[in-house]
């Protein structure tokens, strides 16, 4: 399912969500908003889903991060998990 696919379904199920096409841009929404829950893919334009990991934690922010992403990759499960 798609980003855009996706937070039609959330909506539709009642959730709030805000949808962006990569990192950087959900940088600038983590800056001026809060979330609840963060759904991220591994791999993004400009900054990709580690980075975003990494820069969430650095800003103390401690919203959860879901990992939503069509790696098949059993490093990238294993670094999830982490």
């Amino acid at each position: 399912m798609t980003g855009p696919m996706a937070k039609y379904v959330l909506e539709e199920r009642g959730h709030s969500v805000t949808w962006v096409r990569d990192g950087a841009d959900a940088l600038i929404e983590l800056a001026d908003s809060t979330f609840n829950l963060i759904i991220s893919d591994l791999e993004m334009p400009t900054i990709d889903g580690w980075k975003l990991l990494e820069l969430v934690r650095d800003r103390g922010l401690e919203t959860p991060i879901a990992i939503w992403t069509g790696s098949t990759r059993e490093e990238d499960e294993i670094r999830a998990f982490e």
